[in-house]
């Protein structure tokens, strides 16, 4: 967030700011460095002059002081006052802090104010009043200058300094520096505006020919031509434009290879897909002309053949019969009956094994009355799970090849409820669609469920399943849930049918 505004600018607005930014924190900070130092300079300037101004005043202003004539002594001060800006008041006084002159504002309450103050001492001779032998006298030996020493203090010079007039016109002329920067500041952004207007031509060229090779455009010419970095970077984007217009014209000649490649390819399995399909169909009813054939040479022949096997053994029994009571005749009675009852069950057992060949009822009843015979058969092997059916009063006639196939698809569902689901309810629902063309069958439980998007690995139920309803040209689809079971919706297409 911090370079945010930075990273939005243009070259225009970077290029003046490398130009006047450096100079203008180059110039702030000399320009506060010498203000500082100047004043701490002033500070000490203004010290060291109070301290001799003070010490000046009090030796020149005894006179005046003593003789009580200070007229000269204002004169004095006023031509200070007037000289040194940094002086704000001169005062003395006499030694009873009594005023005897003043200049200047003492009521100041300005800053920076340095107040320095001494005292206006009497110098009093240094006279030796006894000689060496002890006499008194009043003249200093011939060649010798006479001495004084200070006295009592006869009044005060106070001194009021400030550095505040200095540091002023210290300023000025600071002010004066920054508006000398300004112009040089001025004159930079100046020439930086033209240096990125120089700059911004070519890079703008250089810019539309990148936009141009992300549109597609890969033909690229830069009349511009600049020397150092510009020019190489112009070199370089015409080399990359032919090297990418050289690699889509190559990438265009394998997409179109494959592309046809892959047509061929889908080609080749749609055809594949619908052979297979057809395959499927026809090995489905070679399978099922098999199952009947076979059904029907069960039917006709093996039961017709158990069946007069029973009634030749009945007549055997009733034969022995009349033999009378020996052993023999008991013995050929007996095993007659065990005959009779072998074949009752061997025609029973080849009843059975033709109703799952060949379901009698296809034939006779159609879909929906084979359908109701099924579940009837589930409901008594499976009493503890609840088998319902759901069809139309008026159900309509279907070929022979659709209705087999809707048959051992609901056979097949229905075995792996059993089988696998531990159901304790399982629905099928048949419902006819003629603006559509198809049958609707729904099959559902309330059993465990399975994870439909995993690889099958052991069994083909659903697999055939698939293969079956995918053979006519129907679809189906399958949704579980461990919590809700589990629903299959066929739909399969009459037309044609």
């Amino acid at each position: 967030m911090k370079f945010a505004l930075f990273k939005s600018w243009g070259i225009r607005e970077r290029l003046v700011s490398i130009a006047v930014v450096p100079a203008t924190i180059m110039f702030v900070v000399v320009s506060l460095s010498l203000y500082f130092a100047s004043r701490d300079e002033i500070r000490s300037d203004i010290s060291e002059r109070g301290n001799i101004l003070a010490a000046a005043l009090a030796e020149s202003s005894r006179y005046a002081v003593v003789s009580g004539n200070t007229t000269p002594l204002n004169q004095t001060l006023h031509g200070l006052l007037a000289i040194d800006r940094s002086i704000i008041s001169l005062q003395i006084t006499d030694a009873q802090r009594t005023m005897l002159t003043s200049v200047g504002d003492n009521q100041t309450e300005l800053a920076e104010i340095q107040v320095f103050e001494r005292p206006i001492r009497a110098q009093i001779p240094d006279v030796d009043v006894f000689d060496k032998t002890g006499g008194p006298h009043i003249a200093a030996p011939a060649g010798q200058s006479a001495s004084f020493k200070d006295g009592n203090a006869v009044g005060y010079v106070r001194v009021v300094m400030s550095a505040l007039p200095v540091l002023e016109a210290k300023r000025q002329r600071v002010y004066a520096g920054l508006t000398i920067v300004l112009l040089a500041l001025v004159v930079s952004g100046i020439a930086g505006l033209i240096l990125a207007r120089r700059l911004r031509d070519p890079l703008n060229s250089v810019m539309t020919s990148l936009r141009g090779i992300r549109e597609g455009n890969y033909d690229v010419r830069l009349d511009d031509h600049q020397r150092g970095e510009l020019g190489e970077l112009q070199s370089t984007i015409v080399a990359m434009a032919k090297s990418l217009s050289q690699s889509r014209q190559e990438l265009e000649s394998q997409v179109e290879a494959r592309t046809s490649a892959l047509q061929n390819a889908i080609e080749l399995a749609n055809q594949a897909d619908e052979e297979r399909r057809r395959l499927i169909a026809r090995s489905n009813v070679v399978v099922e002309e098999e199952r009947r054939r076979i059904a029907l040479e069960i039917h006709d022949h093996l039961n017709a053949a158990l069946l007069f096997v029973r009634l030749e053994s009945q007549r055997m029994g009733r034969l022995a019969a009349l033999l009378g009571s020996n052993a023999d005749a008991k013995e050929i009675e007996s095993v007659a009956d065990r005959i009779s009852a072998t074949t009752a069950d061997l025609y029973d057992a080849a009843r059975t094994i033709t109703r799952k060949l060949r379901p009698e009822q296809i034939d006779t009843l159609g879909l929906k009355g084979a359908l109701e015979e099924m579940l009837r058969n589930y409901r008594s092997a499976h009493p503890q799970c609840r088998f319902d059916f759901r069809a139309p009063t008026k159900f309509p006639k279907l070929s022979t090849e659709l209705t087999i196939t809707a048959y051992r698809v609901i056979q097949e569902a229905l075995s792996n409820i059993v089988k696998h689901a531990d159901a304790s309810m399982a629905a099928v629902t048949l419902l006819a669609k003629p603006s559509q063309n198809d049958i609707s069958i729904t099959i559902e439980d309330d059993g465990s469920g399975f994870n439909v998007k995993k690889r099958v690995t052991s069994g083909i139920g659903l697999i055939g399943m698939r293969e079956r309803v995918a053979a006519v040209g129907g679809s189906i689809k399958i949704v579980s849930d461990p919590n809700t079971g589990t629903k299959i919706t066929i739909e399969l297409p009459t037309k044609g049918g």
